[in-house]
């Protein structure tokens, strides 16, 4: 077998956790990445990043929550699949950890590591899987035809809808500004499926969205302009060089999450090399999709029922060794008909 890199190894491990977990057409919902570039024209152009799922029904209780995530990831992981990749069983070693992501705690996100190895290999690796939850969804979720790397197509039954991943990236744009949420959405308003009730429906999470932690929803005229310079504290043009071309402000650092930038989402022959054509492409895209004329009539915000609070907050949701899941452990798998590096070629070139 070629030698994979890490994103790599990664892409293709997430991929079969998906395909398995499509097969269990349980309340989880694909979210982040790895959804949002299946609305690619040509998905090879998104690279995707950490798997994120988003769990459906309410959870009022740690002990809740540690029991269906045990339960849905031991089925996942104890299904046999051909695909190059045989998950270790959860069971032997279940837990999760609760993390925060950098803005509003705006709903619970617990955490845990797959371990999992590759066809012909011995040396178990691991890569990590986050679920979220008691997230009200304003639209439901979605069946995708999901276009994996290598295999045939299969149907994911709940996935997060395009009105709700452009009102998301958008709300984290006004939030805290990231170049790789304004480069997935020019693709995702240029999406055939985009509409006016898409947009829409899109408008009235994000005004939702803006009331629950008070985020200034106006400055999206900003964004709809095209001028960003507004929304990035450290300065646009210095948060530019620094996430497009690896280009530090002498003095100081821009600092960006983990694989944040540029050359980790996408080749680079598909980004413009100057500021003002990426502003041009992000104005562009949302005069194409109306919201120019959106703006002077944004929906009034809706109020969600509240969602049930956790009982108990825990750094660690270790597993007591009573997750219960049925299924049996996976087999040997055997090895793929295609060519690793021809694969993978197609999008990490």
């Amino acid at each position: 077998m070629d030698i994979l890199t890490v994103q790599q190894r990664e892409f293709l491990v997430y991929e079969a956790f998906i395909r398995r977990a499509a097969q269990l057409n349980l309340p989880f919902m694909l979210k982040g990445s790895y959804v949002t570039r299946q609305y690619f024209a040509n998905p090879a152009d998104r690279i995707p990043g950490d798997l994120d799922w988003l769990y459906m029904e309410p959870l009022a209780e740690v002990s809740s929550a540690r029991e269906v995530f045990n339960d849905w990831v031991v089925q996942v992981t104890e299904q046999a699949a051909h695909d190059g990749v045989r998950f270790r069983s959860f069971r032997e070693n279940a837990f999760w950890r609760t993390i925060d992501y950098a803005m509003d705690d705006d709903f619970p996100t617990v955490n845990t590591d797959l371990a999992y190895w590759l066809d012909g290999e011995e040396k178990l690796d691991e890569i990590p899987l986050d679920i979220s939850f008691n997230l009200p969804l304003s639209v439901p979720s979605v069946p995708l035809l999901y276009r994996p790397l290598h295999g045939e197509p299969f149907l994911v039954p709940h996935t997060a809808p395009l009105a709700l991943q452009i009102s998301w990236k958008i709300h984290q744009t006004l939030v805290r500004p990231r170049f790789k949420d304004l480069f997935d959405l020019i693709h995702l308003l240029r999406h055939p499926d985009f509409t006016y009730t898409t947009r829409q429906q899109a408008l009235q999470a994000l005004v939702d969205e803006c009331q629950t932690d008070e985020t200034n929803v106006h400055r999206l005229r900003h964004l709809v302009a095209g001028k960003l310079a507004p929304l990035f504290p450290d300065g646009v043009s210095a948060s530019w060089d620094a996430w497009r071309h690896g280009i530090q402000p002498r003095g100081r650092n821009i600092i960006f999450y983990f694989r944040e930038q540029a050359e980790f989402l996408t080749n680079e022959t598909n980004l413009p090399t100057h500021l003002s054509d990426f502003e041009a492409q992000v104005r562009e895209a949302f005069q194409q999709a109306g919201f120019e004329q959106a703006l002077p009539h944004l929906p009034v915000p809706t109020k969600f029922k509240p969602q049930p609070k956790l009982v108990a907050k825990a750094a660690t949701l270790a597993d007591s060794g009573s997750a219960q899941a049925s299924g049996t452990k996976s087999s040997a798998v055997t090895k793929l008909p295609w060519s690793w590096r021809d694969a993978f070629n197609k999008l990490f070139r």
